[in-house]
C-alpha cells in the first residue's frame, strides 16, 4: 500500500481533523487521532496544491509528499473550507506555545 492508498482510506478523518494548526513555515497541518497521523497542506489562494503524510523511521517523523491527484485536492478543498468555516486555525509560536486565533 501506497502512501496515495492510505490518504485515500483516511480522506474522511482528514476532512473532520480534531487538531489543526500552522507551522513554523506557514503551512496548514492537521493531526488525525484514528490515525496516529500528520497530514501537511500547502494552500495557495484558497487552493490546496500540496499534501503531504507524516511517516515514521526510525524514530523520527518525516513528511513525504503525495503525488499530484486533483480528485483528491477537490476532497481536501472541502477540508480547507471547514477549516475556514470553523475558525479554529491554531498558529504555533516560537516559544512553543498554542494561541486560537479567531
Amino acid at each position: 500500500m501506497d502512501y496515495q492508498d492510505i490518504l485515500d482510506e483516511e480522506i474522511e478523518f482528514v476532512v473532520n481533523p480534531s487538531v489543526i494548526f500552522k507551522d513554523m513555515n506557514g503551512k496548514l497541518v492537521c493531526y488525525v487521532p484514528e490515525t496516529g497521523r500528520y497530514y501537511k497542506f500547502t494552500y495557495q489562494e484558497k487552493k490546496i496544491i500540496e499534501i503531504y503524510l507524516s511517516c515514521e523511521s526510525d524514530h523520527k517523523v518525516f513528511f513525504s509528499k503525495i503525488k499530484e491527484d486533483t480528485d483528491l485536492l477537490k476532497k481536501t478543498e472541502k477540508f480547507f473550507q471547514e477549516l475556514k468555516k470553523a475558525k479554529i486555525i491554531m498558529e504555533v509560536k516560537k516559544n512553543n506555545t498554542t494561541e486560537e486565533r479567531v
